[in-house]
């Protein structure tokens, strides 16, 4: 499954927020197909991972890497 991908520190989106992302049109995206894969992700990334609605791509699910405080 395909997610949009981001890291809270970045909402610009100017570098890649993990070594799997792709860029794909105005956002970075990442292919997800098992719960051990985002798994893996997490502890590749060492940081809490929110799971939830994109909001530049409606059709998407999306993964934000939380490494910073936000309101």
């Amino acid at each position: 499954m395909k997610f949009t991908i981001e890291r809270t520190s970045d909402w610009g989106g100017e570098q890649a927020p993990c070594q799997a992302a792709q860029r794909d049109g105005d956002y970075w995206v990442i292919e997800i197909e098992t719960l051990e894969d985002l798994l893996k992700l997490r502890d590749e990334t060492g940081d809490d991972l929110i799971v939830g609605r994109a909001y530049a791509a409606k059709d998407m699910p999306s993964i934000e890497i939380y490494d910073t405080y936000r309101e």
